[in-house]
């Protein structure tokens, strides 16, 4: 009883954390150029958008910036550089200066030989703006052309667009439609977090995680007590208890690690959320990212479990497992790091999704943790009967070393379990992002 009412305090106390951390990014995270978006192409028929030139560095000119970072002429008046700077000064037009967003970390850069001194930041809320700098456009370095757009002197290395300081509020309105030629220049807003919060979001995580995953191992041991389901999964975890500890510790903590370097690196983090952006809107899981925006719940819910466990879980853990041994195991730990590493709360407006992710992901984690744990037992079993067949053993197998049978066993109440937690993820997942998002 004691450690039932422990887990499920952990889990208050983790919830309440996250919402108190969601809170404090919201009131710390609004301001004037919150809701713009920058977009390469043809402008739209809109007012108040204002134009730019992308200057694209020649490869290997300069090897000390990050690709993530970028470098911006636009034609700002003097009322957004003054509401745009956060502390320093504004670029003067006549003179090779910059203004460098919160995640830039040169004092000057280099465009064309010419070296541009920075002389300020970009405020935090600048939406877009983290990882880039800002130069103002004019006509030293451009001309304008007969339809007013922007034109590079720069040669190819240029590319022109917009930056919508409405952005949010058009991409809702249902009778604008935007021209087909337009892409977005970054992948989301890039508004990093106050400092510090995504320290308290971790910790916050992290003890609902842990209550989560002794409340769902509690349930497992009351299913066993009063109906004998998972006998292998249960029998395995007390015979063989310090594995059991030592699989959940390492997959738990390789997780949270990750996170952690997600977090100290927030240049690459956005370009691995980059990367799984792709991976869901254009790569191989792209029936599942489209299910969800089309707001089909049945068959996300479907997309979602086929791909968790089908694909991920039984063919590429549990079965895989049994032709090359522990191959599972590392798979699982992969995934650990790319979803650990991604899921960094690193930018404002992520603990929004996290406050009822976290069901998901307590869920999934534990599930795909469990069936690596079944899978060293499996490993372990059938080589102690390898072992045994070779030395010709004739007596009774002791009670740890029951071979194949024991070991596949395991493994498959292991993998049951897993079924069981992903298809509740699955819905739950379903419902509550289709229903949030609509």
């Amino acid at each position: 009883m004691i450690k039932l009412l422990r887990a499920v305090f952990c889990v208050i106390a983790g919830f309440a954390i996250l919402v108190a951390c969601a809170v404090v990014d919201y009131r710390t995270s609004q301001g004037a150029w919150r809701d713009g978006f920058a977009y390469i192409g043809p402008a739209p028929d809109l007012d108040g958008l204002i134009p730019f030139v992308e200057y694209q560095p020649a490869v290997g000119s300069q090897p000390s910036r990050s690709s993530m970072q970028r470098i911006l002429f636009i034609d700002f008046d003097d009322a957004d550089w003054q509401s745009i700077v956060a502390e320093g000064e504004v670029p003067d037009p006549d003179k090779p200066e910059a203004l460098a967003g919160i995640l830039c970390n040169e004092d000057e850069i280099e465009v064309d030989g010419e070296m541009f001194r920075v002389t300020g930041r970009v405020h935090r809320t600048a939406s877009g703006f983290s990882t880039t700098y800002l130069i103002p456009l004019n006509d030293r370095q451009f001309d304008a052309a007969d339809d007013d757009e922007p034109k590079g002197m720069l040669g190819s290395r240029t590319r022109t667009g917009f930056y919508d300081r409405e952005a949010r509020q058009h991409a809702s309105d249902t009778g604008f439609e935007w021209p087909e030629d337009v892409e977005p220049l970054f992948v989301h807003d890039a508004v990093p977090m106050p400092t510090g919060v995504p320290y308290a979001v971790m910790v916050g995580l992290a003890l609902t995680l842990y209550g989560a995953a002794v409340l769902q191992w509690q349930t497992v041991l009351w299913l066993h007590r009063i109906s004998g389901a998972f006998n292998g999964l249960v029998t395995a975890s007390h015979e063989h208890s310090r594995l059991f500890r030592f699989v959940l510790l390492l997959n738990y903590s390789t997780f949270f690690y990750v996170m952690l370097a997600g977090v100290l690196l927030p240049l690459a983090n956005l370009a691995a959320s980059q990367w799984v952006f792709e991976i869901f809107s254009e790569g191989a899981l792209k029936e599942l990212g489209q299910a969800y925006m089309d707001g089909n719940i049945p068959l996300a819910a479907w997309e979602t479990f086929r791909n968790n466990f089908v694909v991920q879980t039984f063919l590429l853990s549990s079965l895989a497992s049994t032709i090359i041994p522990l191959f599972g195991v590392g798979k699982t730990m992969l995934s650990l790091v790319v979803v650990g590493f991604a899921m960094a709360p690193v930018w404002s407006g992520t603990i929004d999704a996290l406050t009822f992710h976290w069901v998901t992901i307590a869920l999934e984690l534990q599930a795909y943790i469990i069936v690596s744990f079944g899978i060293c037992v499996y490993t372990l079993e059938a080589w102690r009967a390898i072992v045994t067949l070779m030395r010709g053993y004739d007596g009774e197998a002791p009670s740890t070393s029951r071979g194949f049978r024991w070991g596949f066993e395991v493994l498959a109440s292991a993998t049951m379990y897993a079924c069981l937690a992903l298809a509740i993820a699955a819905v739950y997942e379903a419902v509550t992002l289709i229903a949030l998002s609509a």
